[in-house]
């Protein structure tokens, strides 16, 4: 049985232009301070199981390019709003075959997809881009703020995402506490995977 790398509890809101520098001064943040800079490149399989749970969970398997290196991921919703994350790290050999051939060797992102009966090949389906800043709120030392700023098929847009390491209810609690004072409208955001498929189908 496959073992998740971590369980994120996690809430989001979707944010106008304006507000996300709004949140970013907010924080001491701006575009001079060097975001961290992340590359999604996900997959569907053959039998189109994988964009079915995406739309309706927001399941993603995908290859994250940070830094130099390349992390295959497989993010799998629950029902309570946690969000287990099965991760291998690719070399380039196997980058390649999942990449060229639609080939993924056994880890545990193989195994959780097996015991979910999501078999190879798997296809590149593209890339959405991240530009995302870090912040801690003074006084909450088990939440991490994320200001996301993503690109892709031609499309921007923003949000503000609270990790929490207690609760996903935890984690909405602290998003309050960051939007409501400054009358930033909470505005619920699809998962990027979900969002990712609307703008392909604009494009």
């Amino acid at each position: 049985m496959a073992t998740p790398k971590e369980i994120e509890m996690e809430a989001k809101s979707l944010l106008l232009k304006a507000d996300f520098l709004l949140l970013l001064n907010h924080f001491g943040l701006d575009y001079s301070h060097a975001g961290i800079s992340q590359t999604n490149n996900y997959f569907i399989d053959a039998r189109g199981k994988l964009e079915a749970m995406a739309y309706e969970t927001g399941a993603t398997l995908r290859v994250r390019e940070k830094k130099g290196t390349h992390e295959l991921q497989f993010k799998h919703p629950q029902a309570d709003g946690s969000v287990p994350e099965y991760c291998d790290m690719l070399s380039p050999e196997r980058l390649d075959d999942l990449t060229e051939f639609g080939r993924m060797l056994a880890g545990d992102v193989c195994t959780k997809l097996e015991e979910l009966g999501i078999t190879e090949p798997f296809w590149p389906a593209g890339t959405l881009r991240t530009l995302r800043f870090a912040a801690q709120i003074d006084g909450v030392p088990d939440a991490t703020v994320y200001l996301d700023e993503s690109f892709c098929f031609g499309f921007i847009d923003y949000e503000i995402e609270v990790e929490s390491d207690r609760s996903q209810t935890h984690a909405k609690e602290v998003l309050d506490i960051i939007l409501q004072p400054l009358q930033v409208r909470y505005d619920p955001a699809p998962k990027k995977i979900q969002r990712f498929f609307q703008y392909k189908k604009l494009a």
